[in-house]
């Protein structure tokens, strides 16, 4: 765990934003911004996987946080398939490790929550169960006047449904004790894994229109200093088509997601057509865009949000199926932005089609979207 110290005051109370990916930290930012908060600390997982420190340290600027934190978690793959042991054996020897590794990060975000005692706003990049588990553990390791949630993609819209399915009229999760069928369970429970228990109540800060349950509120995320930023920025001739990890997912299979692809590349003929692949696209499927669908790649340093707002690069049309950036960068530009969901149909999909239906819903039903939904 590595510290980025500032002097603050021990008096004062301190705002904690937990984000792992750069869309949660540029959401964070924006929190920042429309909160006005006076003390400010940003603790960071770089989530690998496409999503790197160096893009993360990009979008943290000079002394926009009072401290910043960066943490490290033990999660090392284990590979013990060469040791001459019965496999049985080996599987036990893993278990052990990966419990080991776990142990070590629980004590990792319990010392850091305990170094907080005056705590006002938590701000969260994800609040979905079994998703980042460890900032739901944080928050019910701490006590705080206020839990915020920020947007993480269309991860919003199915926290919001979950969150309808919880009982709601119970004490705080930290503060609970449960009742165990035994003392090993419990110290197991205690030791070994997160606590996920659901908040009482959450205040979403999100751009997407939704309807909270029981005491969960809402703060409409405008994008206002990423708009006053873009004020300045030219359009271009270009169309930009932001990739989606469909394949990797298991949403479609590769051959379908290619003909998408070729069909769009059709609808946009005569224009300077763009991909922008997904940070966590595997290259080797990209490499297959550029050769099969014979599309041009534009790999980002920044996200999108970021691109067309700070750096400027408006492109003629922004593209995608059903990418959250769609909604964020239409907040973001408004009027000047032309914005196209291509569909997907159900029968062309493996997986996840209640997700996959709610997002063009999302799209068709809202009225500040704007989105238009295009069926090739």
């Amino acid at each position: 765990m590595m510290l980025n110290n500032a002097a603050t005051s021990t008096t004062q109370s301190v705002n904690i934003f937990l984000v792992e990916t750069p869309l949660q930290l540029l959401n964070a930012i924006e929190a920042r911004h429309n909160f006005r908060c006076d003390i400010n600390h940003i603790i960071v997982k770089p989530m690998g996987t496409g999503f790197s420190q160096e893009i993360l340290d990009r979008l943290i600027c000079g002394g926009e946080w009072d401290k910043v934190i960066y943490l490290k978690f033990f999660d090392h793959p284990v590979n013990i398939d060469s040791m001459i042991i019965p496999k049985i054996v080996r599987h036990k020897v893993v278990g052990c490790i990966y419990e080991l590794q776990s142990l070590l990060n629980i004590r990792m975000i319990n010392k850091l929550a305990r170094s907080y005692s005056n705590v006002n706003y938590i701000f969260l990049g994800n609040y979905l169960k079994g998703c980042q588990q460890y900032m739901r553990h944080f928050a019910n390791s701490i006590t705080y006047n206020k839990l915020f949630i920020l947007d993480d993609g269309t991860d919003i819209l199915l926290i919001n449904n979950d969150r309808k399915n919880i009982n709601i009229n119970k004490s705080r999760p930290n503060t609970v004790k449960l009742p165990y069928r035994s003392q090993l369970i419990e110290l197991k429970n205690k030791v070994l894994e997160w606590n996920e228990d659901d908040a009482d109540a959450l205040t979403y800060f999100t751009a997407y229109e939704i309807e909270p349950t029981n005491n969960d509120k809402v703060i409409k995320n405008t994008y206002e200093h990423l708009r006053r930023t873009a004020a300045s920025s030219s359009k271009s001739s270009e169309v930009f088509f932001l990739g989606q990890c469909l394949v990797e997912d298991g949403y479609m299979c590769k051959k379908v997601y290619h003909e998408y692809l070729l069909k769009i590349k059709s609808y946009f003929l005569g224009h300077e057509l763009r991909y922008i692949p997904h940070p966590r696209e595997l290259p080797n499927n990209v490499e297959a865009l550029e050769q099969i669908v014979d599309i041009k790649v534009r790999r980002l340093k920044v996200p999108i949000e970021y691109e067309v707002s700070v750096n400027g690069c408006v492109p003629k049309v922004l593209a995608s199926f059903f990418c959250s950036a769609l909604q964020s960068c239409r907040n973001i530009l408004g009027e000047q932005l032309v914005v196209n969901a291509f569909y997907i149909s159900p029968n062309h999909l493996m997986s996840c089609h209640d997700l996959v239906r709610s997002a063009y819903e999302y799209f068709e039903k809202s009225h500040n979207s704007k989105i238009d939904i295009i069926r090739v």
